[in-house]
């Protein structure tokens, strides 16, 4: 039912749902992603994606490459999904799918899924992704519609800021996971 190549993918089919896993940088290119998206994933470490603890899926089950196609939030469906770093994202179809795993940065949501202003401002919170923009061809959600409307006041100032405070957060905990 599932089979393990190299300890490093696992693609399973059940019937008519299929998923794909992608855990880290060496299973990026064993799956044949290019090598500017490894690259950018060992850079960015992105494996720090908030996920819902009861069904692991990210995004809240929506669709990350619906909202560049349909301009709204589409649930995903339960039987295309794939797994990219540590997040398991749901898919309309696997067209969208696959657009995702060929391009995964560009439809991950930024942060890891964090609110996009709260990150600005230093604080890793949970973003929702009923509330959203998309600046600059990436994906932010954000925890309320008055904070994503402030962002949007000046969105690139605000990004520039949340990028640097992404960059900290992470430089912190990778410090305290080298201890």
């Amino acid at each position: 039912l599932c089979q393990i190549v190299n300890t490093v993918t696992c693609v399973f089919t059940l019937g008519c749902a299929s998923a794909m896993i992608v855990s880290s940088a060496p299973q990026a290119m064993a799956v044949g992603l290019r090598p500017e998206i490894i690259i950018e994933l060992e850079k960015q470490n992105l494996g720090r994606v908030i996920v819902d603890p009861h069904t692991g899926l990210a995004a809240g089950g929506f669709d990350p490459v619906a909202y560049f196609l349909n301009k709204v939030p589409v649930q995903g469906n339960p039987r295309v999904e794939a797994t990219f770093t540590t997040a398991t994202y749901r898919f309309v179809s696997s067209a969208n799918r696959d657009v995702f795993l060929r391009s995964p940065l560009i439809y991950q949501p930024r942060f890891g899924g964090r609110g996009a202003m709260q990150m600005a401002r230093g604080l890793a919170v949970e973003g929702n992704p009923k509330v959203w923009a998309i600046f600059k061809n990436r994906l932010f959600f954000f925890h309320s519609v008055a904070l994503r409307n402030e962002w949007l006041t000046a969105p690139d100032g605000f990004a520039a800021q949340a990028e640097i405070e992404w960059k900290k957060q992470n430089s912190i905990r990778k410090s305290f996971s080298d201890t």
